[in-house]
């Protein structure tokens, strides 16, 4: 009978993201020794936050909003006690003529329950039926656009689906994935209305998330070295496994023979911080058919996100900020905003996320491959094979199944 190999005992994560935040927790809590590795001075990866100097705020690179059908995600908060808060069951939505226009419709969107929500997007039997037939068909392949034809020009998919699908997917929904579409409207769909709860960080990203997680890794005597690239993999080592958290090129650099997605999707996120704001300003706020696809009202600093950004990152971050500053004038017109734009900071994430298109899904990994010539190495990151967007849940949830199979090995 052949000897079994020993159980590690120690584990080097790189890449302090979420992912990685996720995998290092998981393993010192079962009582393996973790050193944390992060290129960047802070952890947190895409979830950071930044004094502003032109703002004058502690701003975040974007608005990271988590679902109540993100168990992963929210569990991740709780364990690390962290701050997210769950806002109410009614928020406003309104649809532009166009990036700078008028608005054409001005409605709330009602999450108390199915009725309601059908009700207050105006849904009606045909489009529940056209929904059925995406949730039920296990073999849904291709865009959404070809596999089903149809489906995002009914009223479904312009009040639901394509805001869904880019705010989750970061991509054209018609190009997106219909697989994996399908996949997150039956995670939605089983969690029931509180799934589409907003659930936004307290305070900012780092306060509310990145500080209390590496907090409590310390706690756990987990070391966290910044600004400490890994290089090069080690030596394999019988005692160690390395979990690389890391971005799909910089995993690639090091494992040249793993498949990774070549190709990525960006978002914009503008923060505008005015002299005052009335109260009851809404603390998010959906729009459709302009430039922004939300409108976020946190401490005194309005922002807007843009999903599925790529034609915009060429364009003066001047211009993008006159126009967004147009779409909260006109959408908040309630709030007396001048029209003289405060002062502004346009943050472009090029590559924020991988594309989730049929080609770019087909490319990512699982965590283990027994045909890697590197057994001792575990991969985690959003864009691994997690059957989830790249997200912060698909993070945690990546990070946690690298954990996992670091931990069978003992």
């Amino acid at each position: 009978m052949p000897a079994r190999p020993p159980r590690p005992t120690r584990v080097l994560v790189a890449g302090a993201g979420i992912a990685g935040l996720a995998a290092a927790l998981d393993l010192a809590e079962a009582g393996l020794t973790v050193e944390l590795l992060e290129t960047a001075p802070q952890a947190g990866g895409r979830c950071r936050s930044f004094d502003d100097p032109v703002t004058g705020h502690r701003l975040d690179n974007g608005t990271h909003v988590l679902l109540g059908a993100n168990p992963a995600a929210l569990d991740f908060v709780r364990r690390v006690g962290g701050r997210f808060r769950e806002l109410p069951a009614i928020y406003p939505a309104v649809a532009l003529d166009g990036p700078g226009g008028e608005i054409t419709s001005r409605h709330e969107i009602r999450l108390g329950s199915p009725v309601q929500l059908m009700r207050s997007l105006g849904l009606g039997a045909g489009d529940l039926l056209a929904l059925a037939g995406l949730l039920l068909d296990g073999r849904v392949n291709g865009p959404l656009g070809t596999a089903r034809p149809g489906l995002l020009s009914r009223k479904l998919g312009q009040a639901v689906l394509a805001p869904l699908v880019r705010a989750a997917l970061n991509i054209d929904p018609a190009a997106a994935d219909a697989r994996l579409v399908a996949r997150m409207l039956r995670r939605l769909a089983l969690a029931g209305p509180r799934g589409f709860r907003l659930h936004l960080a307290e305070g900012g990203l780092d306060a509310a998330l990145i500080a209390p997680a590496v907090a409590r890794l310390r706690a756990l005597g987990v070391c966290l070295y910044p600004t400490t690239p890994l290089d090069r993999l080690p030596p394999p080592d019988p005692d160690r496994m390395i979990v690389l958290a890391l971005p799909p090129a910089a995993a690639h650099r090091l494992l040249p023979n793993i498949t990774v997605p070549r190709t990525s999707s960006a978002i914009l996120n503008i923060h505008y911080a005015p002299d005052q704001l009335p109260p009851g300003m809404p603390e998010a706020l959906m729009v459709t058919g302009g430039m922004a696809d939300w409108i976020f009202h946190r401490d005194g600093i309005l922002s807007i996100t843009t999903s599925a950004a790529d034609a915009l990152m060429d364009r003066p971050a001047e211009a993008l900020a006159a126009t967004g500053w147009a779409e909260i004038r006109t959408c908040l017109a309630m709030a007396g905003l001048p029209a003289a734009m405060p002062p502004v900071r346009v943050v472009k994430e090029k590559r924020a996320t991988m594309r989730h298109d049929p080609g770019g899904e087909a490319l990512r990994p699982g965590p283990v491959d027994r045909t890697r010539p590197r057994p001792d190495v575990v991969l985690a990151g959003d864009w691994t094979a997690t059957g989830l967007p790249a997200t912060i849940e698909g993070a945690v949830v990546s990070g946690r199944r690298a954990a996992a199979a670091v931990l069978r090995r003992r």
